[in-house]
């Protein structure tokens, strides 16, 4: 864990139950080390009241009932699926004209084109007319712009028939 990894136990993890339960539930949490937790609830003491007790005490019972660990492994086999259509799609439809990464990295993946003679946001505009939505890759990258046309491609809110024409639609784009 990344508790091992720091002796000292200086490691704050938080988290959002909205992103993975639904948005409405506007519940987050902090694992804090205890010689933070003092000086935590004295410069935060008026955050408390800001997600009601009934919503707290339901996710406790959820997870206290194992809900929590039963939708985990179920939602984790669906991304699972759409990943691997998401990729096999790519596959098909790009072959060797696109370079894949950040596989596992949660429910987006990063594809680069090194070999279109389109920029990055010549497709995303091209995309965005024929109804798909990508993200530029040069928002999240340090130096900006990549050397090559790279699109971050987000599978999680939708079907394995979706992500499979929306990669096919790209693939004519590019």
């Amino acid at each position: 864990s990344l508790q091992g990894l720091r002796p000292t136990g200086n490691i704050i993890y938080s988290g959002t139950f909205s992103k993975i339960l639904s948005p409405a539930l506007r519940l987050s949490y902090l694992v804090l080390p205890y010689s933070l937790l003092a000086i935590y609830r004295k410069i935060y003491w008026a955050y408390f009241p800001s997600v009601s007790l009934l919503e707290q005490r339901s996710m406790a019972t959820f997870m206290e009932q194992g809900h929590w660990e039963r939708h985990i492994r179920r939602m984790r086999m669906i991304y699972k699926k759409k990943h691997d259509i998401l990729l096999r799609a790519v596959e098909t439809h790009f072959g060797t004209r696109a370079v894949v990464t950040g596989q596992g990295a949660g429910l987006h993946v990063v594809m680069m084109l090194p070999e279109t003679s389109l920029n990055e946001a010549e497709i995303i505009d091209r995309a965005r007319q024929r109804g798909i939505r990508l993200f530029p890759f040069s928002e999240f990258h340090v130096s900006g712009q990549p050397k090559a046309a790279t699109l971050l491609l987000g599978f999680g809110g939708m079907s394995g028939g979706e992500i499979e024409q929306g990669v096919a639609i790209l693939s004519q784009i590019c």
